[in-house]
């Protein structure tokens, strides 16, 4: 898996028989206290049929369980003090709990 900007990439996946996979995604939330973990789930739907010798796929996503017509991506904050807003976090900024 690859994480760049929220945007997550796995690694190929090979199938050899037609049907419906599912898989489900969220992010490991870790225990920064500095930082609000996005907890939102995706459901990918992966449909497999077999075209005379290949096989093509469909893919479809769902968020907290409505259609979802984009990348999953998770969008993390940094906490504010107490009356401040959360802030993103840059993703050209790499995040280093001891020096945010």
């Amino acid at each position: 898996m690859k994480n760049t900007d929220g945007l997550i990439e796995f690694s190929v996946l090979h199938f050899k028989n037609s049907g419906t996979y599912i898989y489900y995604i969220s992010e490991q939330a870790f225990t920064d206290s500095k930082i609000s973990y996005d907890p939102v789930r995706y459901k990918v739907e992966i449909t497999v049929m077999q075209e005379g010798r290949f096989y093509q796929t469909t893919v479809s996503y769902e968020r907290d369980g409505k259609a979802y017509t984009t990348l999953p991506r998770f969008v993390n904050t940094t906490k504010g003090s107490p009356g401040e807003p959360d802030e993103p976090i840059d993703p050209d900024k790499p995040y280093k709990p001891d020096n945010p």
